[in-house]
């Protein structure tokens, strides 16, 4: 039985048919998919369906289409994984901009912290996809 809960977690971080086709295509979702309990880390950690952290949080975000880890794995290990070619940052772009639209719409700009679980530093913010992703925002 222990199993069969592990792998119905495994599922729905990895399932991007769950995710995409049924919450987002299907049923009209405009929001933000998160993990539960640091699902992502257990990718690697307690599945072994992986090979580290770093491709783990990368499986989770491009194919589970999860745009939040409830842990701190990506914080930890997502650029990590970008830099490894295990996911690309446009994967990164997508689920934060899932994020960030959300608090966006609940006109929580003025209490936003950046308490997300990517860590962004000046390096990231300032590149070309960073400015553009701004821009984006800005407009918004």
């Amino acid at each position: 039985m222990t199993w069969r809960i592990q792998r119905v977690t495994l599922t729905l971080t990895l399932t991007l048919t769950l995710t995409w086709k049924a919450a987002r295509d299907n049923w009209g979702f405009k929001g933000y998919v998160t993990s539960d309990s640091d699902a992502v880390a257990d990718i690697f950690d307690a599945h072994h369906y992986s090979d580290s952290f770093s491709e783990g949080s990368c499986l989770a975000i491009s194919e589970g289409g999860c745009d939040m880890d409830s842990g701190n794995t990506y914080n930890s290990y997502l650029m990590e994984g970008v830099k490894e070619g295990y996911c690309n940052m446009s994967d990164v772009d997508r689920a934060l901009r899932n994020t960030l639209r959300i608090r966006f719409e609940l006109n929580l700009t003025l209490t936003l912290t950046l308490t997300l679980t990517l860590t962004l530093t000046l390096t990231l913010i300032l590149t070309p996809s960073g400015s553009d992703l701004n821009s984006v925002f800005s407009i918004r």
